[in-house]
């Protein structure tokens, strides 16, 4: 199991009080999306951030940052798939044909 480095200051994005930050990704790169129908979509999930500042963080005899956990959660978002004659594979199912291939 590979362990991740500790962050530097400029892996950390600050948003500020009343801030919102938000992003875009493809359902379909992670999801089998072929079959038609009507999906509904939440976020529910936990997220770690630092308290205070970064800067230093890394620099020895400087102490550790605080760290706290949150959860967040956001409203489902709704659609509909209609039927198609193509599909698109998710991430997974490309990778697998390519390692076949291989």
């Amino acid at each position: 199991m590979k362990r991740r480095m500790t962050p530097g200051p400029d892996q950390f994005l600050s948003i500020g009080a009343g801030e919102t930050v938000s992003s875009t990704f493809d359902v379909s790169d992670a999801y089998d999306m072929t079959k038609a129908g009507a999906y509904s979509i939440a976020a529910d999930l936990y997220l770690e951030y630092a308290v205070g500042s970064v800067k230093g963080m890394n620099v020895p005899g400087k102490p550790g940052i605080q760290k706290k956990i949150t959860h967040l959660s956001s409203p489902a978002v709704r659609f509909q798939v209609a039927r198609r004659g193509s599909f698109k594979r998710t991430l997974g199912q490309r990778a697998r044909s390519l390692e076949r291939e291989n």
